[in-house]
């Protein structure tokens, strides 16, 4: 069932965010993945790993429904799995159904207390339900754990920005600052954001970075296209169709084309 209703969608599946993209690359993991699930669906006795690893390419293509009940079938199949009850903890997150996503976490945490992306994911889900001093008391806890766990310091960046405290953001988003490629490539972005709110001119330097680090990257690109319009034209375009390109559709994609009428 999940594997037909990707098919059915491949060829018209919107691309609705920019850490979402649908580039030849993705498409080609898809293609990959799916094929490596059915071949392990068919061929060995854990077959949860077919149906976790169809959601992760559902998801790929935003059709979170279709992820879902592959996620969901992982789970009959592999009740305690982590890398089944996270990302769907994760989904149901986006989705806003946080119960679920409270009672997949807590599953998760029964057999590894100390589950750090588990924690992290549950602050998530507290912020959700109105409850950010205990969402800060859990990602406290995590830094707790591991000074230096780059999720951690992203979300209560992330956080802070929310409650409008971007000094405090600034800040956490440095602490960041020095994980993996893609984690870095965010970081930037995110402490681009922050510095361009504050009218901080190191926030093109960062912004840059961030393309650099992740050229598939749109979120960059639109704000460099706006912070650049009135001083260098010509540069901002270049930013804004380049992030049509990995973005075309979607309220921010309206407002690039605008900008380069």
């Amino acid at each position: 069932m999940a594997v037909l209703l990707l098919l059915e969608g491949w060829a018209h599946t919107p691309r609705q965010r920019s850490l979402a993209r649908i580039e030849q690359g993705d498409r080609q993991l898809f293609a990959h993945d799916l094929v490596g699930a059915l071949v392990t669906y068919r061929s060995a006795g854990d077959g949860w790993r077919a149906w976790e690893r169809s959601g992760r390419a559902a998801y790929a293509l935003r059709q979170l429904d279709a992820a879902g009940d592959a996620y969901e079938t992982a789970r009959r199949l592999a009740p305690d799995e982590p890398s089944v009850l996270l990302p769907l903890a994760s989904l149901r997150i986006e989705q806003k159904r946080w119960a679920e996503a409270t009672d997949l976490l807590r599953a998760d945490l029964a057999h590894d207390p100390g589950s750090m992306e588990a924690r992290i994911l549950m602050a998530r889900v507290l912020i959700g339900r109105g409850n950010r001093p205990e969402a800060h008391r859990m990602v406290e806890s995590v830094l707790a754990i591991n000074p230096h766990f780059w999720s951690a310091w992203d979300e209560l960046g992330a956080m802070a920005v929310d409650e409008n405290r971007l000094g405090e953001a600034e800040k956490a988003y440095r602490n960041a600052l020095g994980s993996s490629r893609q984690s870095d490539a965010l970081t930037s972005y995110n402490l681009g954001a922050v510095l361009a709110r504050e009218g901080r001119p190191e926030a093109f330097a960062m912004l840059e970075q961030a393309c650099r680090l992740d050229p598939s990257l749109a979120a960059p690109h639109y704000a460099l296209g706006n912070l650049l319009m009135p001083q260098n034209p010509a540069a901002a375009r270049a930013h804004l169709e380049r992030f049509l390109q990995l973005q075309p559709q979607g309220p921010e994609a309206d407002r690039a084309r605008a900008l380069l009428r």
